[in-house]
């Protein structure tokens, strides 16, 4: 992390078809990238949620909240 050298996995780009959503599709997926990261020395996982139905997923899975972004655009 840039700003206290922990080493953490952060997500770039998380997709999940729709129909794999339901049910332990989408949580396999996560849990795979977590055993990946802690693997290659992350000892945190970081998250984006765009909406607050992931963001309750991610909660209900043990993630906390721990930032929010906002952007407008300038053209």
């Amino acid at each position: 992390h840039f700003m206290s050298g922990e080493i953490i996995a952060s997500e770039l780009f998380w997709w999940v078809e729709p129909d794999a959503r339901r049910g332990i599709g989408g949580v396999r997926l996560l849990r795979v990238a977590e055993r990946w990261a802690t693997d290659h020395g992350a000892v945190r996982m970081q998250m984006i949620a765009p909406t607050d139905a992931v963001a309750r997923f991610y909660a209900r899975l043990g993630y906390e909240h721990v930032e929010s972004a906002y952007q407008r655009a300038l053209a």
